[in-house]
């Protein structure tokens, strides 16, 4: 239920929703003309409304942004991120009755070529659909090479969707990296599969597992930083529409400010 709080000549319109599990903080989200609250049920309204109050002026300025935050299929002309490398979608001509790729990616000219017999209301589909099967066929084989690199015999390695994690592996071996890592530097993908390779050894995060961790990628915290930092943007591309700009995130913790 949407509710409005009035801070000296603001009127704030925000709306509650439930914590992500185990988290222990307040975090602020604004979207168009309002702000989404993310805390707790023992946090109680008051608290909230204090939040609130204490950073209204951040709120301010993050209300000013999603002014200009566009949502809409992707089209001719934009962009998408392929490990950390912009490429702009650009018609690709063809013969009538081609049987060539749909898309066609040219790392030189940093371009992803659309053939245009693709009809202007495909192309946010046939790219997305593109992207996928890459980041399917690309980490799988990034993965395996370390695998082998490293000694690890990992029972599978399977790329798909997840919601809030960037890879994981079950107690059988079973590895499962987050498509959206396409989009990422090469060393952020290297972590997130060397994490879980890791977790062939150690199911869990002790100090053991980092030591793990650390003797295959000394700089990994590096990777860890812009995933924690950056990793929001890997998810601005969804099935029916990209999101072309994206307010930051406030969180309150024991008094103190996050941003991300």
């Amino acid at each position: 239920m949407e509710k409005q709080l009035q801070i000296g000549s603001e009127k704030i319109t925000y709306r509650r929703v439930p914590a992500k599990a185990r988290q222990v903080r307040v975090i602020l989200r604004v979207e168009q003309n309002m702000v989404i609250v993310s805390a707790p049920l023992q946090v109680t309204e008051k608290t909230i409304e204090s939040v609130l109050v204490k950073h209204v002026d951040w709120i301010v300025e993050q209300l000013k942004k999603t002014e200009l935050i566009t949502k809409r299929m992707l089209q001719l002309g934009d962009s998408i991120t392929i490990n950390d490398m912009s490429y702009t979608l650009v018609s690709l001509c063809q013969p009538s009755g081609s049987k060539d790729a749909s898309v066609q990616l040219d790392e030189i000219s940093q371009r992803l070529w659309v053939n245009q017999l693709v009809p202007a209301a495909d192309v946010h589909r046939v790219v997305y659909t593109w992207l996928r099967a890459e980041a399917n066929r690309s980490l799988l084989q990034f993965a395996h090479q370390l695998a082998i690199q490293y000694g690890f015999t990992p029972a599978r390695i399977t790329v798909k969707e997840q919601a809030r994690r960037w890879g994981s592996c079950s107690s059988k071996g079973n590895i499962h990296l987050n498509w959206r890592l396409i989009q990422a530097p090469l060393y952020v993908q290297r972590y997130v599969i060397i994490h879980e390779l890791a977790h062939l050894r150690e199911m869990n995060h002790s100090a053991q597992f980092w030591r793990i961790v650390e003797d295959m990628m000394p700089d990994y915290e590096q990777a860890k930083s812009w995933l924690r930092v950056r990793g929001n943007v890997l998810y601005r591309l969804q099935p029916e529409e990209m999101t072309f700009t994206k307010p930051t995130d406030q969180t309150e913790e024991n008094g103190k400010v996050n941003r991300s």
